[in-house]
């Protein structure tokens, strides 16, 4: 008898540990599904987690109302950024700049659409895509180490995701396909 009540409190153990392993298959069967729809569906594929990390706080959280700026200031600001970073050549200020403008970027849909016209969405395309252009110059420069370069680069999503945000809030507001 007790060597009975041994093997079913083993077989019972057994039996926990494949059901949990089982649920767990299953779980993770069920993400790798809901990914794979997910890509199937979108034009782009999803952002790595590894270029998740750019340079600039991160967009504020749902509720919380940021300090926007009026549209002439930050298309002012922006460029005057945008020309700066192109010929700065410290790794630190090139950051803070780069991170400076992200951040104003990401303020834009924040702000009142009444004097924001398409001539101003043009420039503001313009100066999304000089700011770019400086970051791929300067990863390509090598002068950066590995996970700065990786960074950089997380940083170029980051500007074409907070601009695909301008322009979908400009088109809203606007009422322009």
């Amino acid at each position: 008898m007790p060597g009975s009540f041994r093997r079913s409190a083993v077989s019972n153990r057994v039996m926990r540990e494949i059901v949990r392993e089982s649920v767990l298959a299953g779980i993770v069967m069920a993400l790798v599904l809901v990914f794979t729809v997910q890509i199937q569906r979108s034009e782009t594929p999803p952002t790595p987690p590894a270029m998740l990390a750019f340079f600039a706080a991160p967009p504020p959280s749902p509720g919380v109302t940021s300090k926007a700026m009026p549209t002439p200031s930050f298309m002012s600001e922006l460029d005057t950024a945008a020309q700066e970073l192109r010929g700065e050549p410290s790794p630190g200020a090139f950051k803070r700049k780069l991170a400076h403008i992200v951040g104003i970027l990401g303020t834009i849909p924040d702000s009142s659409p009444l004097h924001f016209t398409k001539d101003d969405l043009i420039r503001l395309r313009e100066l999304a895509e000089e700011t770019v252009e400086a970051v791929e110059r300067r990863i390509e420069s090598g002068g950066d180490d590995e996970k700065a370069q990786q960074q950089l680069a997380g940083t170029v999503y980051e500007i074409r995701r907070r601009m695909e945000a301008v322009e979908i809030w400009f088109r809203h507001f606007a009422n322009e396909p």
